[in-house]
């Protein structure tokens, strides 16, 4: 009985050892199907280079039916088969067939494998065209910001007032600019930060992206990098100082100027002590008819004109006043320097004078002093010096510059 149950395992492990034989050595070759074998796409720089680009970067796949010795079968899988494609041919756009070639793994030998069937026979891949544009970056504004305050847009800045697009044609002749938008809504804070940007179409209007796919579209820059200053607002009022005499008094002149006050903007730190500025001077001892001025807004650095008004005129206007020129030549020097002597050289001086009318009448060359001042002359010169007029009677005062001619030189000492 044992003699034959062992007989019996004998004659099947017998059986099995020849089922490998077989399975392994007499029958080695096999057939498999391989799903889904990524293609490879090369050349695509030479499509760039003719203004072309595929329409997907999506990775087309094909079905390998294979045959071979099992264990090299047992090698390839759809990770280790390199399928590959040349775009480098195409030189048009649309829809392209393309061969491919099918390379194995290293360890695989040469000719071991037998491509049975594929599918597709050939790849379609659509092509289409591509361009590039240099787009102009525009900043729109929403919100206002904080009450006193201002929004400097001239001191806005860009990293970049460009920024280079490249993508399909068909996307990119739809855009006419990059919009950023900046956020004003209370700010009293100057700007300085990275901002993300949007396209916008050919009208201005932002691009709709559920049916425009601008995620399509490259460009290196991610971000714009922009500063802009926000600013503290004032009102300042315009001086122009009124220097009163030859006759002239609050009284007896109009005085007008056309802009008050001016709306101006800067730092903290700059408009702190900034309530008024003055912007000229008027003496009405040196103008002998009425006058009409301009006078330029000049204002400290940092500091910005937001009204915008760049000058300011004045007018003044004498009522009730006459002039009138009498030669005078009873000329006298005063504050002359120890040790020099003067020569005074004019002799006849005409002397503008303004007042009432009724004053004017009453007045002679008499009533009229002239007094040359040398507290700051010099040896040795000859030169013309400011006279002094002074006027004896009430109401009535001197117009305009008086020069007087006049040598000094130093007394001979004995």
């Amino acid at each position: 009985m044992k003699r034959k149950i062992f007989q019996g395992i004998l004659a099947l492990v017998i059986a099995c050892g020849l089922w490998v034989y077989v399975i392994t050595v007499d029958n080695p070759n096999d057939e498999v199907t391989v799903y889904d074998v990524p293609v490879v796409l090369s050349g695509e720089t030479f499509l760039h280079e003719r203004g072309l680009m595929l329409d997907s970067q999506e990775m087309p796949t094909i079905t390998l039916t294979l045959s071979g010795n099992r264990s090299d079968l047992k090698k390839v899988n759809k990770s280790n088969i390199t399928v590959v494609a040349d775009l480098s041919k195409i030189a048009d756009y649309g829809k392209q067939a393309l061969n491919y070639d099918i390379i194995f793994p290293g360890d695989v030998p040469d000719n071991a494998i037998k491509v049975e069937s594929r599918l597709p026979d050939r790849v379609s891949v659509n092509v289409e065209g591509r361009t590039q544009k240099d787009l102009e970056v525009k900043v729109v504004y929403t919100g206002k910001v904080r009450e006193g305050f201002i929004a400097d847009k001239n001191s806005l800045e860009l990293s970049h007032k460009y920024i280079t697009v490249t993508g399909p044609t068909a996307i990119l002749d739809q855009i006419g600019h990059i919009q950023v938008t900046v956020d004003l809504e209370d700010r009293a804070e100057s700007i300085s930060q990275e901002m993300s940007y949007s396209f916008c179409d050919t009208d201005g209007n932002p691009i709709d992206e559920e049916k425009v796919d601008v995620s399509r579209l490259e460009t290196k820059v991610s971000e714009v990098d922009l500063s802009m200053k926000i600013l503290r607002l004032k009102e300042v009022q315009l001086i122009v100082e009124v220097i009163y005499g030859g006759g002239a008094t609050k009284e007896n002149t109009k005085v007008e100027q056309d802009i008050q006050v001016i709306e101006i903007s800067g730092s903290e730190q700059l408009l702190e002590d900034l309530d008024e500025l003055k912007i000229g001077t008027i003496d009405l001892s040196q103008e002998a008819d009425d006058v009409l001025k301009q006078f330029p807004i000049e204002l400290p650095e940092g500091v910005n004109n937001v009204t915008g008004v760049t000058e300011v005129n004045v007018s003044v206007d004498f009522e009730g006043l006459a002039t009138k020129t009498l030669t005078v030549s009873a000329i006298e020097g005063i504050n002359i320097p120890k040790g020099m002597k003067v020569d005074i050289k004019t002799k006849n001086l005409q002397v503008t004078l303004r007042g009432p009318a009724e004053q004017l009448n009453k007045l002679t060359a008499e009533d009229v002093t002239v007094r040359v001042d040398f507290a700051k002359a010099e040896p040795g010169t000859t030169d013309t010096y400011p006279a002094i007029v002074q006027v004896n009677i009430s109401g009535v005062g001197a117009v305009g510059p008086h020069p007087v001619y006049a040598g000094v030189t130093a007394e001979n000492v004995a």
